[in-house]
C-alpha cells in the first residue's frame, strides 16, 4: 500500500509542478483534506 501512495504522490507532485500552485490548492488539496 506504502508505495502506491508514494507513487500517487510523485505524480500529484508532478502534477502540481506543471499546472502551478492554483491548480493544485483547487485540485488536490481538497481530494487530500481528512
Amino acid at each position: 500500500v506504502f508505495s502506491i501512495r508514494e507513487a500517487a504522490a510523485n505524480n500529484l507532485k508532478r502534477l502540481a509542478e506543471e499546472f502551478g500552485p492554483e491548480w493544485a490548492m483547487h485540485h488536490i488539496i481538497p481530494q487530500v483534506s481528512f
